[in-house]
């Protein structure tokens, strides 16, 4: 569990201990049965919401990436939306003389049963858009790892020729569709095999430079080509 939610939790804690306090020290007035069932509803309903918004805290603040910390948000918000809903309710619930039980129950059940479902619709919905990033972030490696390994070729190259070559495949590979697809791990696995001879002959400054290159920068245009075409 990350600091965060290490220190989310400690606070939340504090909160149940002072609203314990607040219970069970303040007086009742002068002929007011405090203890009643309607006391323990209200009492029960707002313990319940907010370990509710501690489960949710840890959640969404449970590791330092700010990435999925910034998609589970939604649960820090729905979760503090419903404990003040839910605290405004139960504390009514519980000081309301003469309140039906049956009635508090309903109220509080609802309004812990709608913070329910929207928290199961954010926490869905926030697993779902992360899904939908590492699948984006694993099709679009392959392209740029080959933009990075071309663009520290450039760097390296030596002589008019040489630099002209490897200025001219990085451009294409970085104007390359990013996104990749399975049906062509045929291709990217030779572009790679292709690019690795191509670098190696940069960097011994080979005849043949000019070669190669065309050939990476043909394969990759292969690539972008059937990219169009899986679309």
């Amino acid at each position: 569990m990350s600091k965060k939610a290490t220190s989310f939790v400690i606070v939340s804690l504090l909160v149940l201990a002072v609203f314990n306090v607040i219970c069970f020290v303040i007086p009742a007035p002068e002929g007011y049965i405090k203890y009643d069932s309607s006391f323990w509803i209200g009492y029960v309903s707002i313990i319940v919401a907010i370990i509710v918004q501690i489960i949710c805290g840890i959640l969404a603040l449970k590791d330092d990436n700010l990435t999925r910390t910034f998609y589970r948000f939604p649960l820090l918000k729905i979760s503090y939306t419903g404990l003040i809903i839910m605290f405004i309710v139960g504390v009514l619930v519980m000081i309301i003389p003469d309140l039906p039980w049956w009635a508090g129950v309903i109220v509080c059940v609802l309004v812990l049963l709608f913070t329910l479902i929207a928290l199961i619709k954010a926490s869905t919905a926030a697993s779902i858009i992360e899904d939908v990033d590492n699948k984006v972030a694993t099709q679009t490696n392959f392209i740029r790892s080959l933009t990075s390994d071309a663009k520290a070729l450039v760097s390296a190259a030596e002589g008019e020729q040489t630099v002209a070559s490897a200025k001219k495949v990085y451009e294409v590979i970085r104007f390359s569709d990013p996104m990749s697809n399975p049906a062509l791990t045929d291709i990217e696995f030779f572009i790679q095999q292709q690019f690795d001879l191509f670098s190696t002959a940069v960097r011994k400054n080979d005849s043949n430079i000019n070669q190669l290159g065309e050939e990476v920068i043909k394969l990759v245009s292969e690539r972008n080509a059937k990219c169009k075409t899986l679309k």
